[in-house]
């Protein structure tokens, strides 16, 4: 619904501005619910460069890179599955 003001007197002014303050509830409860994900994602970057930090130099052998290397392109590819299974779904209407 888009907001048109009517300024010929048949709407109080408090309905024409109804719309704009949906949006800014609407704002505020999106940044809300953001708050607390950005607030972990920061917090889990400093434990990852705490932890990084401590560990010190610590040599990585040829079986720990493969191994690292196998691991993020597992999850990257289960992740773009599993994101592609969610739009096919929503597509065809196996949600409803």
């Amino acid at each position: 619904m888009a907001f048109r003001p009517t300024w010929d007197g048949t709407q109080p002014v408090r309905s024409l501005l109804r719309g704009r303050t949906l949006v800014k509830k609407r704002a505020v409860r999106t940044g809300l619910m953001l708050l607390p994900v950005l607030l972990l994602f920061g917090f889990a970057i400093y434990v990852a460069w705490s932890a990084w930090n401590t560990v010190g130099d610590v040599p990585i052998g040829g079986h720990g890179v493969v191994a690292m290397v196998l691991g993020v392109l597992v999850t990257l590819a289960l992740t773009g599955l599993l994101v592609g299974l969610l739009l096919y779904s929503r597509r065809h209407g196996h949600d409803r």
